[in-house]
């Protein structure tokens, strides 16, 4: 039936009429598409393939190999010899069937001329894709005639296009075959050979499947055919000079979880979890695994490794890459990087084009836009990466300094170590803030070792000339611990605000001077605790004394300001450079509330083994707002708004807590927020000194003015009252250190005369009041002061308890640095009352 099958179609093909219309076809064609005979064309084509099939099915009774892509359908490797079992013998006696089927060579012959004729007419039919599978069967046919050639050139793009429509299996067979051809050929470009073997491997991938679909191209390979390719991949990246990138998306399955947590051992690292699925139940060792993280403000980078990776024939994998590095802050995922051996990468993320352009090993996969595909894969992964300290490890403290002396500017900067021993610490500060300038010196810093839980600490100088309060600073750290290099990265913030407004007013007396000092809340801020106060003569030129002899603590905030007040007599001489010390110690309730809250935080985390984000609920909590004057009298410490707190620890906490079993007990701990917690402000207040040097006021002269009279127990109206005005004017409060004027080695010494200066003094006339005699006058003081007497009369207009007249006093020359005037009896009151025997109309 098959012999007169092939004879029928013979008699169709080669029918003069169809000759015919073959030829007229070539000459009216333009070869650009379906002809109008095309009907006929395909139709003949067909009949072609169709005596190919008959001619195939005759050829494997006889034993023959067919050349056709389908005999890799068999589980036979390339390898294997020519078969050598012969089918049966069977006689034909249609001589062209004969001939064609004589030997596996004529037999291959016709399949080729078949083949040939089916595509040319398939071309003018416009089947593209009937061409591309015909073309595969003459691939083959090359390949099992060894000319490999032929072959490459064909099998060059055909592969593909059976993998991305999901055709794994023919795919793989074909890639093979040209993998093959490629060695063959020995064209010694080991990057096309790698990335071939590469897309052939990726054909054996499961899929997750537990049995692998019947157009699965793994359904005929085993683990040790899988294994050996995944070898020989390696071993052709080997022989690369620079390194070959691969996309990871077509090999392994990636998750990278979105949190950066401290590793539990003493080491300072922190590590990302990654998880992988390997489909190909092999076993692949990855020399290095590299996770890069930008920060998202600066865009600094940070890397997390980890080396020598192996991972097993099992399909999930969870890998913990770890980072030396502690950068805080915000960062979002780069790419992630198997580096299988030194010049084979398998990469997740974006790759630099930079790079890539520079690396011709560098392979842009993908049917178009490579990056765009790998960009797509990186949006996945939108939940920004957050690293903070943790207080179990090394970290940087900038603070305060215990003392703050007024016109010094500095802060403090800690270092606080963690388990480990640490040795060779350089730290480097850097300013961010505009006119902040740090003392050259204090700009890098070096200490040679820190024990466990040691702390460090120096006070570090600055000049700032700027507006802002808060400085911004930039600290690196780099350190060794068991000799591995650790760096700590972060920006802190500085707040140069003082906590405590101080003024003072000085009161000239002719043998005393009284200093008071108002002590206030500055900018209205949260209630201090004044607990000292001390005003001292540090060279002992003055005597200083104080109402009070023992010091009470006292509550400050912005409408209750507190008062000392001080008596200065100097014991000597007084010179421009004379100061007092004046130093207040006092606490923050604010500080305290907060550090009795943190305590009681720390204590339930670390019953709960979870101190680890300490830190970061203290930086979530948000504005605390304490019930200061409760516990001011109290002890307690109330946190008004505590539900706000919890919520916002809360909602920070879900971007850094992997365990949904620990954000539950986290949840329990913020919860008692709202308890009310015992304080005690002698374990949580932590003093603070404010020390400001005061220089000693001076004044040029000081004038006592006093009404000297009879004091009755009243007066009448319009009675004259007979006074002396006395002036009493002292240079006591005047410098002495006043330089002389330099004059020439050969001039004489002059001789020293006194020298007087002039004043006016004026008595104001009130409406209570007449005065009668000298109201205003100029008078002559030398520079040792003196005592002057003026006569006067007093006449008072009103009834009642009236205040003696005021005196004003101004020097006569504009050169008089500066003076100042007491009214001895200026508040003093005298009672006037009418005369008894006279009566007095108002009209």
């Amino acid at each position: 039936m098959n012999e007169w099958f092939c004879a029928l179609i013979d008699f169709y093909l080669n029918l003069p009429l169809s000759q015919k219309l073959i030829e007229i076809n070539d000459q009216n064609s333009d070869g650009n598409g379906p002809t109008h005979v095309a009907e006929i064309l395909e139709y003949t084509a067909e009949l072609r393939l169709l005596r190919r099939t008959v001619l195939g099915k005759l050829a494997v009774a006889l034993g023959y190999e067919l050349p056709e892509a389908g005999f890799f359908l068999e589980d036979v490797s390339l390898d294997d010899s020519e078969k050598t079992s012969k089918g049966e013998q069977i006689s034909f006696t249609y001589s062209p069937l004969s001939n064609e089927l004589s030997s596996q060579e004529s037999y291959e012959k016709s399949f080729e001329t078949l083949t040939v004729s089916a595509i040319q007419d398939f071309a003018s039919c416009d089947r593209i894709k009937t061409i591309d599978l015909l073309s595969v069967d003459l691939a083959i046919l090359h390949y099992r005639r060894k000319e490999y050639s032929e072959a490459f050139d064909v099998l060059s793009s055909s592969y593909d296009y059976f993998i991305q429509h999901g055709w794994s299996f023919m795919g793989g067979v074909l890639l093979e075959v040209y993998v093959e051809c490629l060695e063959k050929l020995d064209m010694a470009n080991y990057t096309e050979l790698l990335r071939t073997n590469l897309k052939l491997f990726a054909t054996l991938k499961s899929g997750g499947a537990s049995v692998p679909g019947i157009n699965n191209y793994n359904l005929v390979k085993n683990e040790n055919q899988r294994r050996r390719l995944f070898d020989k991949i390696c071993d052709i990246s080997s022989k690369l000079d620079k390194p070959f990138v691969f996309p990871m998306e077509e090999l392994l399955g990636l998750h990278v979880s979105p949190y950066i947590e401290a590793d539990p051992d003493e080491k300072d690292s922190y590590s990302v979890v990654i998880k992988v699925e390997n489909d190909f139940a092999v076993e692949m060792k990855i020399g290095e695994i590299e996770l890069q993280l930008e920060e998202m403000e600066t865009g600094k980078t940070l890397a997390f490794y980890a080396e020598n990776v192996t991972l097993k024939s099992v399909q999930q994998h969870e890998i913990l890459v770890t980072s030396k590095v502690f950068r805080q802050g915000v960062f979002k995922l780069v790419g992630v990087v198997f580096k299988v051996t030194e010049t084979l990468h398998f990469v997740h993320g974006a790759i630099d084009k930079s790079e890539s352009e520079a690396n011709e090993t560098v392979v842009r996969h993908g049917i178009e836009e490579p990056q765009l595909e790998n960009t797509s894969q990186l949006q996945k992964h939108n939940q920004p990466f957050i690293m903070f300290s943790d207080p179990r490890k090394f970290r940087v403290v900038i603070s305060k300094p215990s003392r703050i002396e007024m016109g010094n500017s500095s802060f403090v900067l800690s270092l606080e170590n963690g388990r480990a021993e640490i040795e060779n610490i350089h730290v480097a500060i850097s300013n961010i803030t505009p006119g902040l300038n740090i003392e050259p010196a204090s700009q890098s810093l070096s200490i040679e070792k820190l024990s466990p839980q040691e702390s460090w600490s120096q006070q570090v100088p600055f000049t700032y000339y700027g507006d802002t309060k808060l400085l911004t600073l930039n600290v690196d750290v780099e350190y060794v611990s068991g000799e591995e290099k650790f760096e700590f990265h972060t920006t802190l913030s500085h707040d140069i605000n003082l906590d405590l407004a101080i003024s003072v007013q000085d009161i000239f007396r002719l043998h005393s001077l009284y200093s008071k000092f108002q002590i206030a809340r500055a900018n209205g801020g949260n209630l201090v605790r004044v607990l000292d106060c001390s005003f001292e003569s540090p060279d002992g030129k003055y005597e200083i004394s104080s109402p009070e002899q023992k010091f009470e603590p006292l509550l400050v905030f912005g409408e209750q300001p507190a008062y000392m007040f001080y008596r200065v007599r100097p014991k000597g001489d007084m010179a421009p450079s004379d100061t007092l010390d004046l130093t207040i110690t006092y606490s923050d309730l604010h500080q305290e509330c907060e550090r009795a809250l943190f305590e009681k935080l720390r204590m339930e985390l670390c019953e709960a083994k979870l101190e680890q984000y300490l830190h970061v609920i203290q930086s979530e909590l948000g504005p605390l707002d304490f019930d200061l004057n409760h516990y001011a009298f109290h002890d307690t410490v109330i946190l008004k708004n505590a539900s706000s707190c919890s919520k916002k620890a809360d909602a920070g906490l879900s971007a850094v807590v992997r365990e949904s079993s620990n954000r539950e007990v986290l949840q329990e701990i913020l919860a008692k927020l709202a308890t009310n917690i015992p304080g005690s402000p002698e374990r949580f207040s932590r003093k603070h000194q404010l020390y400001i040097s005061v220089a000693v006021p001076f004044l040029s002269m000081l004038h006592q003015v006093e009404f000297q009279f009879e004091r009755k127990s009243q007066y009448f109206v319009g009675e004259p009252i007979e006074a002396r005005l006395c002036i009493d004017s002292s240079p006591k409060w005047k410098s002495t250190d006043v330089p002389s004027p330099i004059l020439a080695s050969s001039s004489p010494v002059a001789k020293k005369t006194p020298a007087s200066r002039n004043f006016h003094f004026s008595v104001v006339q009130e409406e209570n009041w007449i005065i009668s005699g000298f109201k205003k006058q100029s008078f002559e003081i030398d520079e040792s002061g003196g005592h002057r007497e003026f006569s006067i009369t007093l006449i008072p207009l009103n009834v009642g308890h009236l205040q003696l007249p005021k005196v004003f006093i101004r020097p006569n020359s504009a050169q008089e640095q500066s003076m100042d005037v007491v009214n001895e009896n200026a508040l003093e009151t005298v009672l006037v009352v009418p005369e008894l025997d006279s009566i007095t109309f108002s009209f």
